[in-house]
């Protein structure tokens, strides 16, 4: 489908943007130990999709709709911003997590009816 002379230059730009974006994808490599790099390149993978729908949408005319998906997209951005600026945040939200795992198994463990259900038998050998 073409474009208007208005947009086709918008476009062709946004296209190039989806090239880079796909060379960026293709070409990443982080170690599991790189927490903040790790989940930066785990939060691109759903921007750039974002990206592509909201790229698709506008060109077909569904201008709303490709407003609601690049919203998400930006959402996803400031995300990566946020790793980015603090790479010491990834850590805090890990550790937050397993706080709040300890957390809930200790209510779990803390509670009789739980153990008594969840327990195997013991029989002797």
């Amino acid at each position: 489908m073409g474009t208007t002379t208005p947009t086709k230059a918008w476009f062709a730009y946004a296209l190039d943007l989806n090239r880079i974006g796909f060379d960026l994808l293709r070409n990443a490599t982080t170690a599991q130990s790189e927490s903040a790099a790790f989940a930066i390149h785990g939060l691109f993978v759903p921007v750039h999709q974002s990206f592509q729908s909201a790229l698709l949408l506008a060109e077909r005319g569904l201008v709303g709709d490709a407003r609601t998906v690049l919203r998400s997209g930006v959402e996803g951005t400031i995300a990566i911003y946020a790793l980015h600026s603090d790479a010491a945040f990834i850590d805090r939200l890990i550790e937050a997590h397993r706080y709040n795992q300890r957390k809930a198994a200790r209510v779990l463990l803390d509670n009789p009816a739980y153990l008594a259900a969840t327990r195997p038998p013991i029989t002797p050998s």
